[in-house]
């Protein structure tokens, strides 16, 4: 993830990356990313931001429009507040 981004983690996964990670102040799990982290396949984690901002891999998916399933079906698509996605990688 680039520096700037805003990422909700775990205390675990946070602790594994605490050298490149600044607490938001007041929100709890919230980190901006001071270095460049990345992230191991399988692991998920919190994306506060505009999804366009992610590399094109973890760009949220768009739901497809025939199948009606739920949005939350997939773990890239975006939750309804639309600034906030969830990332498996």
């Amino acid at each position: 993830m680039p520096r700037g981004a805003v990422l909700k983690l775990s205390a675990e996964q946070a602790s594994r990356r605490e050298w490149a990670l600044q607490p938001v102040e007041g929100k709890k799990s919230q980190f901006e990313v001071l270095q460049p982290v990345q992230f191991k396949h399988g692991e998920e984690f919190g994306f506060l931001g505009d999804p366009e901002t992610l590399p094109r891999a973890l760009r949220p998916e768009k739901p497809a429009r025939k199948t009606g399933a739920p949005l939350a079906a997939s773990p890239k698509v975006l939750t309804a507040r639309a600034v906030t996605a969830l990332i498996r990688v």
